[in-house]
């Protein structure tokens, strides 16, 4: 806060003559003044009004604001941009009572669920496995509510959920998940939590309490009795606790007294708040580690631009050049982008 403090008695001072502030990094060729508002930094150039982050750097040129060598919004600006698509939702279905789907689904197991298919502290009540014409397996998680239960689904983080009546039949289950499949357009089953195995940084690993597989990359290594969703959560804090700092300071941010939450959020995959709080879904650990720090960068870009304009795309696209493909595989579940098929690789190779 500091070193802004400074510029702006530095620019006060001046009032509206031309200045050239090398030694902040600063240039401007253009008539200019600046006022403060409680507690924020604002600068005002031709009207606009831009509130400056603090520790950034702050260039004008060409009647544009740049900070951080970024386009930067002014205030007005903000309320007007549209809003790009978070990759903060997760967007439930709801589905109709009344579906006509062609069937190509066929159910292949349906059993009980088990104390072991617990995520967290919820238990669903069946889990089916159904399989498509190309052979592909599709694990679902359904629970079970009363008569007037609304029937909904979820896809995300390769799995698919169901919240369904108590008497929806199997043959409503499988016209739901080839309705949901059809809607959704692109899905990938690859769960990040089933029959054993789990999904964490991208690789498939082997839930076991050997303790003799510490060095084995394909085994994940939990203390007898433990449920391996605690461990999970454990690890991610750990490494969100580094790397948001670490990719802090490459945005100019010093984030070590942030409050970093994680948790199951069905709602959304991270969020930032303006109380200083990071939260995450600890699933996002099953994506491959570019992919979950593009979206550390997408929460860290928050703390300069809190919508999802143009502006924060740049800032995005500048801390992460693959940006937008990389925020598209976590809208898409792709855990790992090496597990897609010889023509999806060519599709998305084209992003």
């Amino acid at each position: 806060m500091g070193k802004l403090l400074d510029l702006f008695d530095a620019m006060e001072r001046d009032g509206k003559e031309r200045a050239r502030l090398s030694s902040l990094n600063i240039e401007t060729s253009l008539d200019y003044s600046l006022f403060r508002e409680e507690g924020k930094n604002v600068f005002l150039l031709d009207g606009r009004r831009y509130e400056i982050p603090d520790n950034s750097t702050l260039f004008v040129r060409q009647d544009k604001v740049f900070v951080n060598n970024v386009p930067f919004p002014s205030l007005e600006e903000r309320e007007e941009d549209d809003p790009h698509q978070s990759v903060e939702r997760i967007r439930p279905y709801y589905l109709p009572r009344e579906i006509d789907v062609e069937h190509r689904l066929v159910l292949r197991q349906k059993r009980k669920a088990t104390y072991d298919d617990r995520i967290d502290k919820r238990i669903p009540l069946y889990v089916y496995r159904f399989q498509d014409r190309e052979g592909r397996i599709f694990p679902v998680r359904v629970y079970r509510g009363g008569r007037e239960t609304s029937r909904r689904g979820f896809l995300h983080y390769g799995t698919m959920e169901l919240f369904c009546s108590e008497e929806d039949s199997d043959k409503e289950v499988s016209t739901f998940v080839e309705y949901l499949i059809e809607k959704r357009n692109q899905v990938y089953f690859t769960p990040f939590y089933d029959e054993g195995t789990l999904f964490f940084f991208g690789r498939r690993k082997t839930v076991t309490t050997d303790s003799r597989r510490l060095s084995d990359p394909d085994a994940f290594v939990v203390a007898p009795g433990e449920h391996p969703i605690r461990s999970y959560k454990q690890n991610f804090f750990l490494y969100l606790k580094k790397r948001i700092v670490e990719i802090g300071d490459r945005m100019g941010l010093d984030l070590r007294r942030w409050e970093i939450k994680v948790n199951n959020y069905q709602g959304f995959f991270a969020s930032n708040s303006s109380e200083r709080v990071f939260r995450f879904d600890y699933r996002n650990c099953a994506f491959r580690q570019d992919i979950v720090d593009a979206l550390i960068v997408h929460e860290v870009a928050h703390c300069y631009v809190r919508n999802h304009g143009k502006a924060f795309q740049a800032l995005c696209r500048r801390y992460c050049p693959d940006y937008d493909l990389l925020d598209y595989f976590i809208d898409q579940g792709v855990l790992n982008p090496q597990y897609l098929s010889e023509a999806e690789r060519r599709k998305y190779a084209t992003r």
